[in-house]
């Protein structure tokens, strides 16, 4: 909720910072705290530096007018993947 858990957001982007030449994890999303987990457009390539790769919704409709994100990386990894970073790009809503 970004410590506003009462305004709505956008969720534009999402940068993680990361590297691994091994199988890297799936990258999802969730809003509100619901089951439901919906993808980017892109995935985390295989790198041997640290790389940050951009993340954006794969429907805009999923990621507007929510309160909460959550992410989840999903699947076995590599031994030398590693996450240094994870950096939201959001946008409050006005209240109206």
């Amino acid at each position: 909720d970004f410590g506003q858990p009462g305004i709505k957001k956008r969720l534009h982007k999402v940068y993680v910072t990361h590297k691994g030449t091994g199988t890297r994890p799936g990258v999802t999303y969730s809003t509100n705290g619901g089951p439901n987990f919906y993808s980017f457009n892109e995935a985390l390539p295989s790198s041997s530096n640290w790389t940050t790769t951009s993340l954006t919704p794969d429907t805009v409709s999923e990621a507007k007018n929510k309160y909460s994100f959550q992410m989840r990386f999903t699947g076995t990894v590599g031994d030398d993947f590693e996450i240094n970073d994870i950096s939201f790009i959001y946008r409050p809503k006005s209240v109206r």
